[in-house]
């Protein structure tokens, strides 16, 4: 890409190099930086970026930093996102290794210390360690928990290839994650990486392009989960969940959009077969992802104007996939539990909006198993539903003839009887004769 930052050819002058990405985060920032201060191993140098922050992050920061001569500050005058920031910080690291930080979050006193003498006589490009989990918010302790399990996997080194394919893939039994935030990586290895990647602004998961990068480019990736170094603010930032504005939402998808978009163009500049493989498998994670935030984030009635704005961004064929993915899991319980969607169950709306997309001419094979997948499924469920509806309309018919059946009992003339005929020929029914005769019969029996 043009306007690379050069990696940097000075000698090393530290161990370990913390770069620190801060934007607006005046709250948590001076806790983060605290935590790099009270380091067990002196021998590391701090690389604090404040993103163009429009709270008091960056007098927090001078304030913390002042009488430390192993911090220095970028200050950017222009907010751009984390992936510009990381990338400045990293092409001003000179240490052996580096530990990407966010602002937010802080790292245990003996970071330094422990990973450091970890890596010391062991060859890597990244080496993953654990994470502590904090909720903050709306977060709460259990999701905390099963955060901390989804982070904390213990799988075997990855070599070649296999780097990318244990993130990017289902090809292992363990997948891992595309956190840099929770990485130590080779000093010359991180600042080449990040020198191959775009100059541009990116959007949300931005880290998943710049890890794609960089396992593509890993030789080798080691574990060392027993150690968590990380105590992450699970709710402090982007991170929790909750119902958001339809504003919020459109500018986090669209902003997922462009970081996805950066993998696709990066392994297709490749023209390597395992990266286009890799970044494929991702695409489709992605629109899942997004199809479930529009589920969990919106109001029912911004999901609909939530659908227009993804529509617009993403196409329908993507659309299609995102909506599919909780349209099909609620077909899929209603068939599981032998019942019918009512007519306010989300089921019906979302049906609605799967129908409003042109899917004619689906390009992606994926796409096409899931609308096929979904048709099968409502087929299943729309015969259900016709069958209960038969069956409901055999029972009224039965309840009818019962009634019937009961008023005939309750005659005096019984239909078919010598008598009954006589009458109903000298009386037909419906006649006046046959009416005064029944009101006549009804005093009598009444008396």
């Amino acid at each position: 890409p043009e306007n690379s930052p050069t990696p940097s050819s000075c000698r090393l002058r530290h161990t370990g190099s913390f770069v620190v990405i801060a934007y607006n985060v005046e709250r948590y920032i001076a806790d983060c930086l605290q935590s790099l201060q009270n380091q067990t191993n002196p021998d590391f140098e701090v690389v604090v970026v404040d993103d163009a922050s429009t709270d008091s992050t960056k007098s927090v920061i001078e304030s913390a930093i002042q009488n430390d001569s192993r911090f220095s500050l970028i200050a950017k005058d222009k907010n751009e996102g984390a992936h510009l920031a990381r990338r400045t910080g990293v092409s001003h690291a000179t240490g052996k290794y580096v530990v990407f930080v966010d602002g937010d979050d802080r790292l245990q006193d003996t970071a330094c210390e422990v990973l450091s003498s970890y890596a010391s006589g062991r060859n890597f490009d990244i080496l993953r360690f654990g994470r502590t989990v904090v909720p903050h918010g709306s977060a709460n302790q259990d999701t905390a928990l099963q955060e901390e399990r989804s982070f904390n996997l213990h799988t075997e080194d990855m070599h070649g290839e296999d780097v990318l394919r244990s993130v990017f893939s289902e090809d292992f039994g363990t997948r891992n994650t595309w956190s840099l935030i929770d990485c130590m990586f080779d000093g010359e290895f991180v600042r080449s990486g990040f020198a191959a990647t775009y100059d541009e602004p990116l959007g949300r998961m931005q880290d998943s392009y710049e890890f794609f990068v960089l396992a593509s480019r890993a030789k080798t990736m080691r574990f060392f989960m027993e150690y968590r170094g990380l105590r992450y603010n699970l709710g402090a930032g982007v991170s929790g969940s909750g119902l958001e504005t339809l504003q919020k939402f459109e500018h986090g998808h669209t902003g997922i959009h462009s970081s996805m978009n950066a993998v696709l163009r990066y392994a297709a500049d490749s023209g390597d077969d395992n990266m286009t493989r890799c970044a494929q498998w991702y695409r489709h994670v992605v629109l899942g992802i997004v199809g479930r935030e529009w589920v969990m984030r919106l109001t029912e009635t911004d999901q609909i104007a939530g659908m227009r704005s993804l529509r617009r961004v993403w196409g329908d064929e993507n659309t299609a996939y995102m909506l599919l993915d909780p349209l099909t899991a609620r077909a899929q319980w209603f068939v599981d539990h032998d019942a019918v969607p009512s007519d306010a169950d989300p089921y019906r709306r979302w049906l609605t909006l799967l129908n409003s997309l042109d899917l004619n001419g689906i390009s992606d094979t994926v796409i096409q198993q899931r609308v096929n997948g979904f048709l099968a499924l409502k087929g299943k469920l729309d015969k259900h539903e016709f069958e209960i509806k038969q069956a409901k309309i055999a029972e009224q018919q039965e309840r009818y003839r019962q009634q019937l059946q009961l008023e005939e009992q309750r005659r005096v003339l019984k239909t078919g009887t010598p008598i009954r005929r006589v009458v109903d020929a000298v009386f037909p029914e419906g006649s006046e004769r046959r009416n005064l005769l029944r009101r006549a019969a009804h005093r009598i029996l009444h008396r």
